[in-house]
């Protein structure tokens, strides 16, 4: 089990504490709609997990409140008043937005937001030099000076949208995601 997963199963339990107390001073209000691709809609709180969720004890709440895993082509997590998240902890370490997709899933992805991978392909062969260079590593940093992709902000923009919120390089999410919602379910307030 990986943080990002571990991180869902104790704040989808932490909303379900908070919308089934009807607290009213949560970030995002009052809790009136909280689902996910999977069973949350149906599921209550039990006030006696309280201890498990203070101590974050993910197998516990998963396993009594039998609360779901979003399937892997899933965009949103969890939906809370309508609106759909795409959840990212950000206590462990960095989070991927894009995950072993070849390019027949980038010209997927190209083709869907309407722009040409000929560009892509002029940024990998960059990276793939600078990779040989030595200049960079695998895992490069958009904000490292060396990066090729820093200088096609305005022509990524729409393939890293496109993978946040819509979809994969096989195709578009059922669960498409509104916004994303960085936490850290160690932090979560009681």
């Amino acid at each position: 089990m990986n943080v990002g997963e571990i991180s869902e199963f104790c704040f989808k339990a932490y909303m379900l504490r908070q919308r089934d107390e009807n607290r009213e001073d949560t970030d995002f209000g009052k809790i009136y709609e909280l689902s996910d691709d999977v069973n949350l809609v149906d599921i209550d709180w039990e006030p006696s997990l309280k201890q498990s969720l203070d101590d974050n004890d993910w197998e516990t709440l998963r396993d009594e409140l039998r609360i779901g895993k979003s399937r892997s082509k899933a965009k949103m997590d969890i939906s809370i008043n309508k609106t759909r998240y795409s959840m990212k902890d950000v206590g462990g370490s960095p989070y991927a937005i894009v995950n072993h997709t070849a390019r027949p899933g980038y010209e997927n992805v190209c083709n869907d937001v309407g722009v040409s991978i000929k560009e892509l392909d002029i940024i990998i062969d960059e990276y793939w030099k600078l990779r040989a260079e030595r200049i960079i590593a695998e895992d490069v940093k958009n904000s490292d000076n060396t990066c090729p992709f820093l200088s096609h902000k305005t022509y990524m923009k729409k393939i890293i949208e496109y993978f946040i919120f819509t979809g994969t390089g096989s195709g578009k999410s059922i669960h498409p995601a509104d916004k994303v919602l960085e936490l850290n379910y160690k932090e979560l307030p009681s």
